[in-house]
């Protein structure tokens, strides 16, 4: 009698996770076809569930991760900037400076000045936000929703069949998908979490 019971329950337990991923397949369904460019053609391929839980799978928090990223990628921009700058300054100065070298001189000064002052900014931008992101992610964790893996398959405007592998981000009730990001972006932006914040701690 009480394996039956077991079994019972492990079969209500299943039909209630098949029913839920049905539904996330639905919802995402409707999602994806807002932005595919052949609508009619997408097929789901494969929908695995899980729940969502707070901090590494909280929107905000991942939102501000690729902000720092920006952030990131800004600051070695400008940096290399400043170093173009300075070496122009270089190769322009000295004692006897002609009108045309004296005007190169000045003009790579004012870059360069205005890049050291953006990387000032930047540093105090990046430096705020990381706070902000490392003490989210020493916060206790917490359901917050649920989150599907989902693959389908949808044509281009050529007629080519491509695959799609996506992340939906779903509300605790399962009512809407809260948004989506390509996995490719997904697992970038945990990669950044854990190799670029986590290991300053």
């Amino acid at each position: 009698m009480k394996k039956l019971f077991y079994l019972a329950l492990i079969a209500i337990a299943l039909s209630a996770c098949t029913s839920k991923e049905k539904k996330a397949e639905a919802l995402i369904k409707d999602y994806l076809k807002m932005s595919l460019l052949k609508p009619d053609t997408y097929k789901p391929v494969k929908t695995i569930l899980r729940e969502a839980n707070s901090p590494y799978d909280d929107l905000d928090l991942l939102k501000e991760v690729k902000q720092l990223q920006d952030i990131a990628l800004e600051y070695d921009l400008t940096e290399a900037q400043a170093k173009n700058a300075k070496s122009s300054m270089a190769l322009n100065s000295g004692s006897y400076q002609s009108a045309y070298t004296r005007n190169e001189y000045q003009e790579a000064k004012e870059k360069y000045d205005n890049a050291n002052a953006k990387i000032e900014e930047l540093k105090a931008k990046g430096k705020n936000l990381y706070e902000k992101i490392a003490k989210k992610l020493k916060s206790t964790p917490e359901l917050i929703g649920y989150k599907a893996f989902h693959n389908f398959r949808a044509d281009d405007n050529n007629g080519n069949t491509y695959i799609g592998n996506v992340i939906a981000l779903f509300d605790k009730d399962m009512e809407r998908v809260t948004y989506m990001f390509e996995m490719e972006e997904y697992d970038a932006l945990q990669k950044y979490i854990k190799e670029e914040i986590q290991k300053e701690e």
